[in-house]
């Protein structure tokens, strides 16, 4: 900000003579007063003046000015320039409202915000430095950055101005021993170093989003082990921000007022009048077109020529309110604009604290209402600081007014003072001590967004679980095997079975997708048969048990079939068997199953499954005990209910029970897959009888592949949606645009899962092209779920209003309203921005989109 001081007031007046001297211009506090209107205005974030930054660059032009003319002048009265009076003005003028700032911010922070202390250190570190500018540019906290409470931001330009005010001085020092008379000749080479600069600044730029190092490296530049901000550094840095300082300093060894006036220009103010308005229509025109940023990266009009247009602009209404004859400056030079001139230092350094206090997070929007309240506030606090702090200190009323107050024999005043002066201290004490003590942590949105990324699955072609087979498949051909005692066993599970005695069998058994068992057995004596479950049962059954049943069974299930034995075999009278069983399919054989179980009775079921098999282990049966666990299935029942009808004649015997033999065998593939089960059967006499039914499996549905797109809403919330499933791709700053190539090609791939949820448009606008290109690659999809936006931003309406499109134009959208759905959240659903989700809004979130998605 430009000293409003830097006038012919400031000189002492043994050096007011000669014709570089410094007379007080009332215009230039009028052009003070329209930057630094324009600058509030832009902080706003309203988009009420989307250029109003500029005003910074006039304060620049005219800070270069002003100081400029005053070296000149001084050198002109003295013949030197003394660089301790020089530097111990600007002192005066400049540090006693930064310091009551810093001092007053620091106590509020550890009285009302102790958890933000610690990443306020740097910031109050920086300020007191004045190396604000740099110290954003490391930590990447420039104006781009909007989730952050970041109060002290705005120095970065008082930081450009105080290190040109070190420096400057001393290269005038240097110029002037050349000699006054050639100082207008030096002014060309200012001018061309600016020129050079701005091209340079042009040339660095590159066009294109901001996202991250990883995503657009070009936007980036690694230093010592630090990815850097080109537009960061573009737009603070001194060097690239001195084209300004430069061309005002150029303009200062060219247009003395006071030489003006003296010359034959004394009679152009009218023509300086048009040449104003000129200048000020320009300076109107790019303030509200200029762009720091757009939703295509930085604004490339505003780093390729765009400041320096701004800094020759000023200079046309420069010229205009330096002249005296001038209407222009007499009109900027009006009382009101004036107050505010004077005044808009503290105006400019205290307005961005007290915005940031009242909506908490860089990046939101003021209302019209707290614009007002935020106005009242800096007005009077920069008022007090003006008359109370800053006015005498620069003007040294302070050792006169502790003399008189010594002289003063009344003690209330000296009393008030030391009261106040013991509360201030203790204050900043306390204040201090808590930010060099303040532990640097993490935000709470920012432990979210790294817990976000850690279950983010980037973009990719996924792959589909099987299918449920169909019913209609027809049965499997009847499977033959060897049994381990050499005696040949067919197995045929389309026909009537009869078993006599005890078996000892090794069977070998394809069975299809789908197999149907249809037929009556009569068992005589007592059988136990083990088959394709994970079951562990033991049951006894007497002499005779006839079970007519019909079943249909598909890859893997509780069932029992039929079986026909042709050849006779080794028995006794009461079989037991049981077996550890792991059963694997292939969803797409036509031919092959794997069947193992334990169990003692022959029971009808009628099923169609999918399943992927748990590993399982079966414990050894127990008389009258069935323990089954079933894995996890999806089933479809058949067309035809099963009947089962169980006969039994019973004869008192005893039985006894004695550990099996078990093999398994658990093998998952996707093809034809074919398991030998030995069984080994010991047998005893039966004393009771019963039968054991077990039941059929509930049907589920196979659950849907889900993937998820989405910026840093959606990112907070991506734990949580993972829970259930979904594959999520999100990342913050990301826009539309950024995903249309990668969508795309998944497109070409078929690499969509069943449904997609797709949340983007928060953090820019995008167009309805671009729109229909992103949703044009979703169009093969069964089902697209659209979030719509949730901002205080100026491109939300707009952007809702195209989503809202979609479903009328694509019938596979479906359009979930967020804007106003997150109003029905109950706790505390959304960060300070408004726009992130904290853990009840991330619950909230995940919510709603399973609802709609159906898991």
């Amino acid at each position: 900000m430009p000293d409003p001081e830097l006038t012919d007031r400031s000189v002492p007046r043994r050096q007011r003579s000669g014709i570089s001297q410094v007379p007080y211009l009332p215009g230039l506090d009028g052009m003070r007063a329209l930057a630094v209107v324009a600058v509030m205005l832009y902080h706003t974030h309203n988009g009420w003046l989307p250029g109003g930054f500029i005003g910074v660059e006039v304060f620049f032009v005219i800070s270069g000015y002003l100081i400029t003319l005053l070296l000149i002048g001084e050198h002109e009265s003295t013949g030197r320039i003394s660089l301790r009076q020089f530097w111990g003005r600007r002192a005066r003028r400049l540090l006693p409202a930064l310091f009551f700032l810093l001092l007053a911010l620091t106590s509020y922070t550890a009285i009302f915000r102790r958890e933000e202390l610690g990443r306020l250190r740097g910031d109050v570190l920086a300020g007191l430095t004045y190396v604000s500018n740099w110290y954003q540019i490391w930590t990447s906290q420039g104006y781009t950055a909007a989730m952050e409470w970041a109060p002290l931001r705005h120095l970065w330009s008082l930081a450009v101005e105080e290190q040109f005010y070190l420096v400057w001085p001393l290269v005038m020092a240097v110029l002037l021993r050349v000699g006054r008379r050639r100082i207008p000749n030096l002014s060309r080479w200012l001018f061309l170093a600016a020129i050079v600069i701005a091209v340079i600044t042009a040339l660095l730029f590159q066009p294109g989003r901001e996202i991250s190092p990883d995503a657009t490296p070009n936007a980036y530049w690694h230093v010592a082990g630090r990815d850097i901000s080109r537009i960061d550094t573009l737009y603070l840095s001194t060097i690239t921000r001195s084209t300004g300082l430069l061309i005002g300093a150029a303009f200062a060894m060219i247009w003395r007022p006071l030489a003006i006036m003296r010359g034959p220009l004394r009679r152009a103010g009218h023509a300086l009048d048009i040449v104003a308005v000129v200048g000020l229509g320009a300076l109107g025109v790019l303030a509200w077109q200029l762009h720091l940023v757009t939703s295509r990266g930085g604004d490339a009009m505003l780093f390729r020529g765009g400041l320096i247009a701004v800094a020759l602009a000023t200079v046309l209404v420069m010229a205009a309110v330096t002249h005296g004859g001038s209407f222009v400056g007499r009109l900027l030079g009006i009382r009101p604009l004036r107050w505010i001139g004077t005044r808009s230092y503290g105006l400019y350094l205290f307005h961005w604290p007290i915005y940031q206090i009242i909506r908490d997070v860089a990046g939101n929007r003021l209302t019209v209402f707290e614009f007002v309240i935020a106005m009242a506030i800096t007005v009077v606090i920069t008022e007090f600081s003006y008359q109370v702090i800053e006015t005498p200190i620069r003007r040294r009323y302070i050792g006169r007014w502790w003399r008189r107050l010594k002289r003063n024999r009344d003690p209330v005043p000296r009393r008030i003072i030391a009261v106040t002066s013991a509360l201030c201290i203790t204050m900043f004490g306390f204040a201090g001590v808590s930010i060099a003590t303040a532990e640097l942590e993490p935000t709470e949105f920012e432990q979210s967004q790294e817990a976000g990324e850690d279950a983010v699955t980037p973009l990719m072609p996924v792959e589909r679980p099987p299918a449920p087979p169909d019913s209609s498949l027809p049965s499997p051909p009847a499977a033959s095997s060897e049994p381990s005692g050499g005696v040949p066993l067919t197995a045929d599970v389309t026909e009537s079975t009869e078993v006599t005695g005890s078996t000892e069998v090794a069977e070998s058994t394809e069975v299809t997708e789908s197999t149907e068992v249809t037929g009556s057995t009569e068992v005589t004596g007592s059988t136990e048969v083990a088959e394709s479950t994970e079951v562990a049962e033991t049951t006894e059954v007497t002499e005779s048990t006839e079970v007519t049943e019909s079943t249909e069974v598909a890859e893997s299930t509780d069932v029992t079939e039929s079986t026909d034995v042709t050849e006779p075999t080794e028995a006794t009278d009461t079989p037991d068997v049981s077996e550890s069983t792991e059963p694997t399919l292939s969803p797409s054989s036509a031919d092959s199953t794997e069947i193992t179980e334990s169990t003692d009775v022959a029971e009808s079921t009628d099923v169609t499954a999918t399943t992927r098999p748990r590993r399982t282990t079966t414990s050894a049966p127990t008389d009258l005990t069935d323990t089954t666990e079933v894995p996890d299935v999806a089933v479809r029942p058949s067309s035809s209910a099963p009947r089962r009808t169980t006969t039994t004649s019973t004869t008192p015997t005893t039985t006894t029970t004695t550990p099996p033999t078990t093999t398994t065998t658990s093998t998952t593939t996707s093809t034809t897959t074919t398991t030998t089960t030995t069984t080994s059967t010991t047998t005893t006499s039966t004393s009771t009888t019963s039968t054991t039914t077990i039941p059929a499996i509930p049907p589920t549905v196979v659950p849907p592949v889900v993937q998820a797109i989405g910026d840093s809403v959606m990112l907070g919330a991506a734990p949580n949606l993972a829970e259930r499933g979904v594959i999520v791709d999100a990342a913050q700053s990301r826009q539309m645009i950024d995903m249309l190539p990668s969508v795309q090609a998944l497109a070409a791939q078929r690499g969509f899962g069943d449904v997609v949820v797709v949340h983007l448009g928060t953090n820019g606008s995008f167009s309805e092209g671009t729109m229909r290109a992103f949703f044009d690659a979703l169009s093969s999809v069964p089902r697209v779920i659209v979030l719509n936006v949730h901002a205080d931003r100026g491109w939300t309406q707009r952007n809702n209003e195209l989503l809202a499109t979609l479903p009328d134009i694509y019938g596979n959208v479906t359009l979930i309203d967020w804007n106003n759905e997150v109003a029905n959240c109950e706790g505390n659903c959304l960060y300070d921005d408004g726009i992130h989700l904290p853990p009840d809004g991330r619950r909230f979130y995940a919510d709603l989109v399973f609802r709609h998605v159906g898991i």
